[in-house]
């Protein structure tokens, strides 16, 4: 909806601007509440099936032919601005933030996997950050998201985690997954990367809350190879 929302906003501008620069207007009381009202009430539909019909326009042009009275000609610009704004935003899929952040994630990440498969984000309120965080004694410590991490990918993968000691120590040997810690201290976060055989793998990003310095899980990528080569231990490319 974040996208379709922009839109309407830049339409209703372009409106504005079009009857400033080029539109004699009329004194008429309340016109610009009157302009804003017509071109809202073109967003109106009636939908019969998957077709929707633009009632809200019908409604306006009988008002504007019939009713109305001065800057008629602005009043049926505005009613198509209106029909504009709303054809367009049935052209553009409805995208949310959430949904923005995530193209964002991929595209900035994309260069360093063959393919991603899903981006997950989370707040640092979000539940998930308790429910991976079990087996961590103290959050506040730069090596939480190692373990954090581990439970999120186990959990995801349905294994059962035998203790703390085992799933900082065996499970990698024994689930046979290759895994990375990357810190970087000047931004308050850590990267984290496993990968089982066969290249499928998990990326994710903890940083540090500033009220109460714990580290929680921002987002994580599920992907499909790196790119390249893996990050290294004294890597800065990542």
């Amino acid at each position: 909806m974040l996208l379709q929302g922009v839109l309407l906003l830049v339409v209703l501008s372009l409106l504005v601007s079009s009857v400033l620069v080029y539109a004699k207007v009329e004194k008429e009381n309340y016109f610009w509440v009157k302009i804003v009202v017509f071109f809202l009430l073109s967003l109106l539909t009636l939908n019969l099936g998957s077709i929707p019909i633009p009632l809200g326009f019908l409604a306006g042009l009988w008002f504007v032919s019939y009713k109305a009275k001065g800057n008629i000609p602005i009043k049926r610009l505005a009613l198509v601005f209106g029909v504009a704004g709303f054809v367009m935003t049935q052209i553009i899929p409805a995208v949310s933030f959430e949904e923005l952040q995530s193209i964002q994630k991929i595209q900035q990440w994309s260069s360093r996997f063959e393919h991603i498969y899903a981006v997950h984000d989370y707040e640092p309120t979000s539940p998930i950050q308790k429910k991976i965080s079990g087996f961590v004694e103290d959050r506040t410590d730069v090596d939480a998201g190692i373990a954090m991490m581990r439970t999120w990918v186990l959990q995801q993968k349905n294994e059962k985690i035998k203790s703390r000691k085992w799933l900082l120590s065996d499970a990698a040997d024994e689930l046979a997954f290759w895994w990375h810690s990357s810190r970087r201290d000047e931004f308050r976060k850590t990267y984290e990367f496993i990968e089982f055989k066969g290249g499928k793998g998990y990326f994710g990003v903890f940083k540090q809350d500033q009220n109460n310095e714990q580290y929680y899980l921002d987002f994580l990528i599920e992907f499909d190879h790196f790119k390249n080569a893996r990050p290294t231990l004294m890597g800065t490319s990542w």
